[in-house]
């Protein structure tokens, strides 16, 4: 069916447009964007761009720069402004009314007004500019029983976009039917459906997103409003567990125990709930109504987990032409924006996902799938549309791949924009009494600097190590390939050591605590991921090596100090210490853990041993 006769264009889920009035006089900020014509070098030149990132700063309003610690630098357009109320940014009266719901608690006599904050209002700024955006500052939730308030700014974005194009289509098609119409076609069109794509790690996130997003599409008045919500909820609810008394024992035991320890951490509700990371749902919105689970190509949204939509596109086996549709990717050929939300709970799992979907982002589609040609964008015809698609990625805290996703996979016409930060380090006001030594290995590259760590680690670490026959030897490792290099190691020089991984079973991570904290295994080696999912609790810590720097910062300062309060609990322990492997790829790890101006000396200093004390 072409998309203009489709019904869910005529609404977007938002009052009929002919009823609405849009409250400013210029364009709205969508059509701004989409109706943007450039030409193919200036296409080239924002690919150019990306090989020098952030080189064209420009200076922001005072409400975006004043509203996180740390400027933010951009590309394209300077952004002289952040609206105050929504109205005043041409959001239509329905949604604003959807919003008012949502926040009762938004008094309109602040100096936000219908913004919770100022970093709320400031990054609905930035996302009403269609820069491409990194923000690595979203703290952790204190529920995930909704988005946080900067997810609900990206939502607001995300909602207003699909009722804009659809009020388009609908008030052009109107026009089309008149006796005056112009002959020429308007191009208000992709060749696909989907719109938006929102990447999420896992289903309980993804449920607070899509149950968000309904809530600001309708009201929920009838049965019908939001179809099949009931299975929607059984799929991404939490899983419902069998009663503690007809529970094992000791599974209800560990659970409990579990939850405990996720319930001390910082991050530990993003676990609490459905924490599995294989989902994808499409998500179409009619006048009055939402439709789940339907099929991608009839979607206005899709939302998943970079492991749900990478197996797709990667399933060599599709044998009906149904699933051959899905697995071309052709659903995602005009894909306006997409957002990366909690980016930093990807990274502890396969980020090469994320990259697998980026990579089929925008392609010109392998099918027709029914479009008027007539009505596509000139950008999607001309193999541009990567330049139309804003992407944005929020995350806890900065780490290099997401840095690198923007300079590589992200070529927005209207520029780019990330916060850049001043940190002050992890390591600031702790009574931390343990030796520290931070050593730099030289490295020409990332595969040197993987060789130079477990050669230093091999040649010099471990000989100490094994001189000293101490006992609580833990070695941190933050990845998993050099975890079996390691453990390899052990294995090779007959080592008896507790390995903490990812892929450990719950018996296997209490077994390797208890022979760690006994003394059966004097060496243990742990994770990065092993410590977000289990944050496994080590005690009779003597010595503490990092191989390499946690992406998570503040895992530094955690496991430092479950080292200072095993030396407190074992005074006669003078040799207590820690050792920190690292190199110039590791920059803003290092940056992030001892603070932005300690790190740019250590770097720049002719010296490769540093100790902090």
């Amino acid at each position: 069916m072409p998309q203009e006769q489709q019904p869910a264009h005529e609404s977007g889920g938002l009052d009929h447009p002919q009823a609405e009035r849009t409250l400013l006089n210029a364009a709205s900020a969508p059509a701004k964007h989409l109706d943007r014509s450039f030409s193919a070098a200036e296409a080239q030149a924002t690919v150019s761009a990306r090989e020098t990132p952030w080189q064209d700063s420009r200076e922001a309003c005072a409400v975006i720069n004043g509203a996180w610690q740390g400027t933010w630098s951009m590309t394209g357009d300077a952004i002289l402004q952040a609206p105050s109320t929504l109205a005043e940014a041409g959001v239509r009266e329905r949604l604003i009314s959807r919003w008012h719901a949502l926040h009762p608690d938004i008094s309109a006599g602040t100096s936000v007004q219908d913004f919770a904050s100022d970093q709320q209002r400031a990054l609905f700024a930035l996302c009403s500019s269609y820069k491409d955006i990194l923000l690595p500052a979203v703290p952790y939730p204190p529920s995930i029983a909704e988005p946080g308030a900067a997810m609900d700014a990206v939502l607001l974005h995300c909602m207003r976009h699909i009722g804009e194009a659809a009020a388009t289509i609908k008030r052009n098609n109107d026009a089309q039917k008149r006796e005056d119409a112009p002959e020429e076609a308007p191009r208000d069109q992709g060749f696909t459906r989907p719109k938006v794509l929102i990447l999420q790690p896992t289903r309980n996130l993804a449920q607070a997103t899509v149950l968000r997003m309904c809530q600001l599409a309708v009201q929920e008045t009838r049965k019908d409003s939001i179809q099949h919500k009931q299975r929607f909820m059984d799929e991404f609810g939490e899983q419902q567990e069998e009663e503690a008394d007809e529970m094992d024992e000791k599974a209800a035991k560990r659970k409990r125990q579990q939850k405990e320890r996720l319930d001390s951490v910082r991050h530990g509700r993003l676990l609490d709930g459905n924490t599995d990371d294989f989902f994808r749902i499409g998500i179409k919105f009619t006048r009055g109504s939402v439709r789940l689970f339907v099929d991608f190509y009839d979607a206005d949204v899709i939302v998943a987990s970079p492991l749900g939509l990478a197996t797709l596109l990667n399933d060599d086996s599709a044998s009906a032409d149904k699933e051959k549709a899905a697995a071309s990717g052709d659903f995602l050929s005009s894909v306006e924006i997409c957002v990366l939300d909690r980016a930093d709970m990807m990274l502890m799992q396969n980020w090469a996902h994320v990259l697998s979907v980026f990579g089929a982002l925008n392609r010109m589609p392998s099918e027709h799938h029914g479009a008027d040609v007539m009505r596509v964008r000139h950008a999607y015809l001309d193999g541009q549309g990567s330049h139309l698609r804003q992407t944005v990625v929020l995350s806890s805290f900065a780490h290099p791949e997401l840095n690198a996703l923007l300079r590589r996979s992200c070529a927005c016409i209207a520029g780019r924009a990330m916060l850049q930060q001043h940190f002050q380090g992890v390591l600031e006001g702790q009574a931390l009494q343990l030796r520290q030594k931070f050593q730099q290995l030289p490295a020409a590259s990332t595969k040197e600097a993987a060789d130079a760590r477990y050669a230093y680690f091999t040649r010099h670490i471990w000989l100490s190590m094994k001189d000293s026959g101490a006992l609580g030897q833990l070695v941190f490792v933050p990845s998993y390939f050099d975890y079996v290099r390691l453990r390899n190691f052990m294995q090779a020089h007959n080592v008896t050591f507790a390995g903490m991984n990812e892929y450990a079973t719950h018996s296997e991570l209490a077994r390797g605590r208890s022979y760690f904290a006994d003394g059966r295994a004097r060496v243990a080696l742990l994770t990065e991921r092993c410590l977000f999912y289990h944050h496994t609790r080590l005690s009779n810590i003597r010595d503490l090596v990092f191989y390499g720097l946690p992406d998570h910062p503040g895992f530094y300062a955690d496991l430092v100090q479950m080292a200072s309060s095993s030396r407190a609990a074992h005074s006669s322990q003078q040799h207590a210490s820690v050792t920190v492997l690292f190199t110039k790829f590791d920059a803003l790890q290092l940056s992030q853990t001892v603070g932005s101006d300690r790190a740019s000396k250590m770097l720049k200093n002719s010296k490769s041993a540093f100790i902090i004390c």
